[in-house]
């Protein structure tokens, strides 16, 4: 499993060299045209190897790294250039594949132990719990980060995103006003699971 692991590793590192070398050829032929229609023709494939190097620079940061959190369906990623301490982003990928289907992003304040928690899922993954089954799976994440009661916002008509933010112990704290306030704001007790119950 390992040495199959490091050989699609080197396999991508290999490809990536490619892509920077086709890059490189790319950009010196677009300094030296001056005809129009060839000059977009090779923007257009210029815009097409980014994207290809993107897509297998996150193929190797998968490769090179483990998930910081998995289950049966999902695997979240500490983003690249995350810094865990204050804020940390998160990718969320269908299990044991390099499909991103969203985004998790988290900010600590540490002076109140309060937090904030962004995301954003991919619209044709939307509906399966894929955000709640992240959000829990990132709860320990957030307590190392010492986010023990992080509030999310979140627009008063997005009736899927309240239901996630429900069921993942959000309680409604400030609703919006129409007026100056346009979103309504949720707080999570994250050690409200711990307290011992009474007796």
């Amino acid at each position: 499993m390992e040495e199959s692991k490091n050989l699609r590793l080197e396999s991508k590192k290999k490809e990536l060299e490619e892509l920077q070398k086709e890059l490189d050829l790319l950009i010196d032929k677009e300094r030296r045209v001056y005809d129009r229609n060839e000059e977009r023709e090779i923007s257009h494939k210029i815009n097409q190897v980014f994207c290809e190097i993107d897509r297998v620079r996150s193929e190797i940061h998968l490769l090179e790294n483990n998930p910081v959190a998995s289950n049966e369906t999902i695997d979240i990623y500490l983003e690249e250039g995350s810094i865990e301490e204050e804020s940390a982003y998160f990718g969320i990928y269908l299990h044991g594949t390099s499909t991103r289907i969203g985004r998790v992003s988290l900010r600590s304040d540490f002076y109140r132990s309060l937090g904030n928690i962004g995301y954003g899922l991919d619209e044709e993954y939307r509906g399966h719990r894929f955000m709640l089954q992240s959000l829990e799976l990132l709860k320990e994440t957030m307590i190392r980060m010492k986010i023990y009661k992080p509030v999310i916002t979140v627009e008063p008509n997005n009736e899927p995103s309240i239901h996630t933010i429900q069921n993942f112990g959000g309680v409604l704290i400030q609703p919006h006003d129409g007026k100056k306030i346009w979103y309504d704001t949720y707080e999570v007790d994250l050690m409200a699971d711990e307290t011992p119950k009474k007796k």
